[in-house]
Parts: C-alpha cells; structure tokens; sequence
C-alpha cells in the first residue's frame, strides 16, 4: 500500500491571493466557489465564472490535489514549482 502526505490543514498564497485549506478558526473570507474546505481571499471580489476566466486560478486547474481529507503534499509543491518556474 503506498501513503501519501497531506495537509491537513495549511494557510497559504499565491501572488496577492491568500488561501486556506480546512481553517478551525473564524476566517474574514469566504469558501472557495469551487473546491470545498478551501476559504480564499479573492472569493470576495469575484464570481465563480471568473474564477477560471478572470484570475486563471490554478489551483482550479488543479482540483485533483484537494481530497476531503486534505491537500496532497507532492502536487501542492510540483504546482508551486511550476509557478516559481513561470517568475
């Protein structure tokens, strides 16, 4: 059987948006429009068409990595990876 990491709770970014995964504490943003137990900063400010239209949000293009049980550690860090490759 093969294991892998996960997060099971994390706060992070990406550029200016601000992200959380599966928070216990009171959060001034709300969920995600797309991937549950996600809270990010942006889901303010824009529609959940604009997600991939507007923002190209890459954790969108991603979703596969969230579980109900948490973020995969290995493709959280390819897409960061990917992302400081880009810079």
């Amino acid at each position: 059987m093969a294991f892998r990491k996960v997060y099971q709770s994390i706060h992070f970014k990406i550029k200016e948006q601000e992200l959380w995964f599966d928070s216990k504490k009171q959060l001034p943003y709300p969920k995600c429009h797309h991937i549950d137990n996600l809270y990010c900063s942006y889901a303010l400010s824009i529609k959940a068409n604009e997600c991939s239209t507007f923002i190209q949000c890459v954790l969108l293009k991603n979703k596969h990595m969230f579980k109900p049980y948490g973020i995969l550690v290995d493709e959280l860090e390819r897409v960061d990876q990917e992302l400081r490759r880009k810079k």
